[in-house]
């Protein structure tokens, strides 16, 4: 609240300077401002807790968390502001339960405002948990910022002796054309300095009606002899900026980034109002819950006769159910029906298509020479490309030519495996290259007789020989990529539309029977009603007696 009227301060001030000398004073808002402490009593089992509040719909924070325990009093509090007209809620989130919420209370404020201390049954508790809080006045501390800082290539200030010696920096922080908060040490001949753990008093700063985000000058120095210092550069910050951040750029006197800061550490320590909870917040707490655990006995009585009534009624509810599960037991027999039918008639048209087809799919291949044969003479080198013959012993693809190289590397050859294998993956796969002459003449370089399962085995490393009738190897083949796109083996894939389609039909059946089964759960719901009903009313019984006796 105080950032906004700082800025109609400002406003006035701007104002005011043409027509008068009068100056307004700041305009502040008078908010209440209240410190929270919270325990909890019997919680459902032993346990790490932590408790979290929200004032409406604002969330005001979470305290520390208590290990091994089911009856936490947490030292931490937690503060609030404006809380009049507002409810309050306390959730205790169980960490071993990835934070699940396991006992919560709500609270008007106004009635803990007047009365201090509220202690309520816990809602969600499985037990007889009980959750209480207390409500102090809060008094605030502006703390201390701990602040370390190291430079980084700043400039040398030191006129014509840069070579010899450099600058001796210092910083100094202060409000915007303001009181300086902190000026630190000179570190002599350096200019990547790292100055010593500050510990910042913000009283200043808080007194000035500022806080944490308000802007703050951060001006590097060079010392010189006396009381004479040399700018080195400044930055634009605030206390929650130097938190918040790792390095900060340094402008010199004309805007110019010059330099680096680096944070260390800024940390705020003793910022806010008490942190830990004062021994009449204690004491008050354990009275409250211990009163109205103290109470509680008959109030177990009568939840085990409401929960017997509910139980009651949440059985009449499932019978409801049971006969709306059974509907939808058969339509998801009608659907399973239809899938097993759409499954069949996947299977017959695979079928059809395996009786011209074996296979389906592509494979993309890229092949890789090395130290192929040079057939162009001294002063140039073989232009190679390479051709592949399918599985009836016809050419089906032929690669670029690759100028000039006797290592080239071709282009991704995308190649339909049933016309290269006709489904047999194991059979027998040629390549032959050739060196493209002028013209339409080309030279026989070699093969490599091969099959798709070893290519699509081969690393990058492993060589494909070529040969040339008895002739020693001449040259080698690489396997850059082998890669099947969408193979399927038509037999195998209909033999699994097949069984998909015959388990479909073999699981009608059972979809049938869920209806008749759900009708008879339901029979046995209104059963158990009967006899929560016959519970609740003994429940309620003992319940007047124990209120009688009282």
């Amino acid at each position: 609240h105080h950032s906004q009227y700082r800025l109609l301060y400002i406003a006035l001030l701007f104002l005011s300077s043409s027509s008068s000398s009068y100056l307004p004073p700041p305009i502040y808002i008078n908010t209440m401002k209240l410190s929270l402490s919270i325990c909890a009593k019997e919680l459902p089992v032993v346990g790490d807790y932590y408790a979290k509040a929200t004032l409406g719909d604002e969330d005001i924070g979470k305290t520390d968390i208590i290990t091994a325990s089911a009856n936490p009093s947490w030292k931490s509090v937690l503060t609030c502001e404006d809380p009049a007209g507002k409810t309050l809620t306390i959730s205790v989130c169980n960490v071993a339960d990835d934070d699940a919420i396991v006992s919560s209370m709500t609270c008007p404020m106004d009635q803990l405002m007047e009365q201090s201390t509220v202690a309520l049954d816990a809602d969600g508790s499985d037990g007889s948990a009980v959750l209480a809080v207390h409500c102090e006045e809060y008094e605030f501390a502006p703390g201390t910022l701990q602040l370390k800082l190291e430079g980084h290539g700043l400039k040398n200030k030191e006129r014509g002796l840069g070579f010899l010696r450099k600058s001796d920096p210092f910083y100094v922080l202060s409000i915007i054309d303001g009181e300086v908060i902190y000026q630190s040490e000179v570190i002599s001949n350096d200019l990547s300095p790292t100055w010593k753990l500050a510990n910042i008093d913000l009283a200043v700063l808080f007194a000035a009606g500022l806080d944490l985000t308000s802007p703050l000058s951060l001006v590097i120095f060079d010392k010189d002899r006396g009381d004479k210092k040399d700018l080195m550069g400044t930055v634009s910050t605030s206390v929650q900026l130097l938190i918040e951040a790792h390095h900060m750029r340094v402008a010199d006197e004309k805007g110019a980034k010059d330099g680096l800061l680096r944070v260390k550490r800024a940390a705020l320590v003793g910022h806010g109002g008490g942190s830990t909870v004062s021994q009449a917040a204690t004491q008050a707490l354990e009275n409250a819950a211990n009163v109205l655990l103290a109470s509680q006995n008959i109030d177990k009585a009568k939840e085990v006769a409401a929960k017997c009534q509910e139980r009651a009624i949440e059985l009449e509810k499932e019978s409801v159910s049971k006969q709306t599960a059974a509907t939808e037991a058969a339509e998801d027999t009608a659907q399973a029906k239809a899938i097993a039918t759409e499954l069949a008639e996947q299977a017959a048209q695979s079928a059809e298509a395996s009786k011209t087809q074996v296979c389906s799919g592509s494979l993309q291949l890229t092949l890789k020479g090395g130290d192929l044969p040079d057939t162009d003479g001294l002063f140039n080198k073989s232009d190679p490309f390479y051709q592949i013959y399918g599985a009836d012993g016809g050419s089906m693809y032929q690669s670029e030519v690759v100028q000039n190289s006797l290592n080239p590397t071709f282009k991704t050859a995308e190649l339909d495996i049933c016309v290269l294998t006709n489904g047999d993956l194991e059979g027998p796969l040629r390549i032959t290259l050739h060196e493209q002459d002028e013209g339409q003449d080309k030279d026989y370089l070699g093969q490599i007789v091969t099959s798709v399962k070893d290519v699509m085995e081969a690393t990058p490393s492993d060589a494909l020989d070529l040969k040339k009738g008895n002739a020693p190897t001449q040259g080698h083949m690489f396997v850059a990529k082998a890669e099947l796109i969408d193979y399927k083996d038509l037999k195998e894939e209909t033999a699994k539309l097949q069984t998909a389609a015959q388990k479909a039909k073999a699981a009608i059946p059972a979809q049938e029977k869920a209806e008749q089964l759900v009708e008879t759960a339901a029979k046995k719901a209104e059963d158990n009603a009967t006899k929560a009903k016959e519970a609740a009313d003994a429940a309620q019984k003992q319940v007047e007696e124990m209120e009688a006796s009282m």
